[in-house]
């Protein structure tokens, strides 16, 4: 559960100004995940930033706290390929005509401490019909003990392209990382030591009339470890969805998700799951939403396959 608060103040002299707290029950899950207790609130963001501030640069945003920063979302299954959170400041939309520039310095929170990063972006390059980027994020840590994992530097490093066209969007990145996952203030160092990985994502949609719409993505991860280890990670998901007014819809989703080890036993799931859905607006990511949901799916270790079937509802709301 993620609850926000965001106070925007506008002035003609004085910029545009955010004052935004959130606070969430799973954040900072991935340091502790084997841990069964159950997670109170804690707070995720709270950070004050502003635009306008400069006659040359009225679009750059400006801002200091502690912020979801450098996210790449993968939104279909809530995958982030880069996911850089953390206290400090920075910028983003620094405006350099034929392109835009965001930069930001950051330390690790909730047992973290020790490790910094400095992320970057280069992005709003129009190629055609679409857009590309860069991203480069650079990770250190304060520790005097090179075995301590904290010590170890890392960097991600990745392009996108971005293009839409008369019946929906497309997206597409290639990401590599050195020393780290998807996180410089988390997990560098930690993952059987040294770790080298490619990644290749594609995730877009396609509206085929005003009622009929599909959400797709693959995702494709292949990590070199420092034993030897290789694991390729491959994903597909589609979600066809279907209006049938301003407010009722219904969805479809299927997904396959597989992980081969070179020298242990793959792992494999999937699942498939229908959903009727009430919304203010009954596009795919109209928000607040109350769904009625089935799904059933399986998880495959080894020889062994474990079924399994839920049925729920729920909501989801932003605004």
């Amino acid at each position: 559960m993620e609850l926000g608060i965001n106070y925007h103040q506008k002035s003609e002299n004085a910029g545009d100004w955010d004052i935004y707290f959130m606070a969430d029950d799973g954040y900072g899950w991935q340091r502790d995940h084997n841990d069964s207790t159950t997670y109170n609130l804690r707070m995720a963001q709270a950070f004050a930033g502003g635009s306008n501030l400069f006659e040359s640069q009225k679009d750059m945003y400006v801002w200091a706290g502690k912020r979801f920063n450098g996210r790449a979302q993968f939104g279909l299954n809530d995958y982030f390929y880069f996911m850089n959170d953390g206290a400090g400041g920075g910028f983003d939309n620094m405006d350099f005509g034929m392109a835009k520039f965001d930069l930001a310095v950051v330390s690790g929170d909730n047992g973290n401490n020790g490790r910094y990063a400095v992320t970057s972006k280069l992005h709003s390059i129009e190629v055609g019909s679409g857009s590309i980027g860069f991203n480069f994020n650079y990770g250190f840590g304060d520790q005097s003990d090179e075995h301590d994992p904290k010590h170890v530097t890392s960097l991600q490093a990745a392009a996108f392209y971005k293009v839409g066209w008369s019946m929906g969007t497309n997206e597409f990145a290639i990401r590599y990382n050195d020393n780290v996952s998807d996180n410089n203030l988390l997990d560098a160092g930690q993952i059987k030591g040294d770790i080298n990985s490619t990644a290749f994502y594609w995730f877009g949609n396609l509206g085929l009339s005003d009622s009929f719409a599909i959400d797709y993505g693959y995702s494709f991860e292949q990590s070199d470890l420092e034993n030897n280890d290789e694991s390729t990670w491959n994903q597909f998901v589609i979600k066809p969805h279907y209006r049938w007014s301003d407010i009722h819809s219904t969805s479809f989703e299927f997904g396959y998700d597989s992980v081969d080890f070179n020298d242990n036993q793959d792992e494999s799931a999937w699942k498939v799951s229908i959903q009727q859905n009430m919304s203010m607006g009954s596009f795919l990511w109209s928000r607040p939403e109350i769904r009625f949901f089935v799904t059933h799916g399986e998880v495959k270790v080894g020889d062994k396959t474990t079924p399994a079937t839920n049925v729920g509802m729920m909501f989801d709301a932003w605004w």
